[in-house]
């Protein structure tokens, strides 16, 4: 064979190795975090990261150089896939789908922003994660942070989601397997108390529910961060009336841990609303789920 020929046979070689790796890699993120419906990929890459930088706060712009307020650096295997979504549905839709799918995994979600508090997307798109078609509209996009731990291996991902002007929309997920050193990220410790809708209406109930949980984070605020997760699945109402109903339920206990003296900048709420198994409404049609991540430990 000629030397010719036997270069060009390694690099078809090599090109049909990268794009099973690739594929091998792209069905481990959809294994574990299922594709959006009707999604389709626009992006496709698998790399090994020795050093890789997940944020973990907002953007801020320092001069020209725009970077995250908080960031974990962390090694490991580094999957990357972007998605067009159908444009009837929204940013705030797609990223309550992979959430579902977190919840599922007990995931610890280390941060989410939503809009303008994420910083501009124009950085989102152009200087972390390098895709420009990321770039959209500041009001419509969420970013989320967060690791977990299945198949005898330790996760961190992120997820950005966002309609650009055009009204196209796009998902973003970067998924690294962490090497072993990394698996301490997953020793976060985090403690869930559930609040049914009736505790909210009977105040001195929900401080003797709370009592001990609210000593410990007020002794200590600047050491968590507190998740609101709110549902609402009632046959009176629509899908859309069950979503406002559990973002008010949210708004409502939000205002009740600020008159608590907890900072309301420690506090994130996830409107879930009606979408989540049935199964989960089985004790109650409206409820709340607090989630607190001791970020110190």
């Amino acid at each position: 064979m000629k030397k010719k020929d036997s270069l060009r046979l390694l690099w078809v070689l090599w090109a049909a190795f990268s794009q099973v790796a690739i594929a091998a890699a792209g069905s481990r993120v959809e294994e574990l975090l299922p594709l959006f419906p009707l999604a389709d990929v626009v992006g496709d890459r698998a790399v090994n990261a020795p050093e890789y930088r997940l944020a973990t706060g907002p953007l801020a712009s320092l001069g020209s150089v725009a970077r995250p307020e908080k960031e974990e650096r962390v090694s490991g295997q580094l999957t990357q896939k972007s998605y067009e979504i159908p444009q009837v549905h929204e940013p705030r839709e797609v990223m309550q789908h992979y959430l579902k799918a977190l919840q599922r995994l007990n995931a610890n979600i280390l941060y989410r922003c939503e809009g303008r508090d994420c910083g501009r997307s124009n950085d989102w798109a152009n200087v972390i994660f390098k895709r420009s078609y990321l770039y959209g509209l500041d009001d419509y996009q969420q970013y989320l942070a967060a690791t977990f731990q299945a198949q005898d291996a330790a996760y961190a991902v992120a997820i950005y989601t966002v309609r650009r002007a055009n009204q196209r929309v796009f998902a973003h997920v970067e998924l690294v397997e962490l090497n072993n050193a990394e698996v301490a990220m997953q020793a976060r410790k985090r403690e869930q108390i559930t609040i049914d809708e009736a505790d909210l209406e009977r105040p001195s109930s929900l401080n003797d529910k709370l009592g001990v949980w609210l000593s410990k984070v007020r002794a200590k605020p600047a050491d968590f961060q507190i998740f609101i997760a709110s549902y609402s699945h009632s046959s009176k109402r629509t899908d859309v009336e069950n979503y406002e109903h559990a973002a008010d339920l949210a708004r409502r206990f939000r205002v009740y841990l600020t008159q608590q003296a907890i900072p309301s900048g420690s506090i994130r709420l996830i409107v879930i609303g009606p979408f989540a198994d049935e199964e989960d409404f089985a004790e109650s049609a409206s409820y709340l789920e607090i989630h607190t991540v001791d970020a110190a430990s």
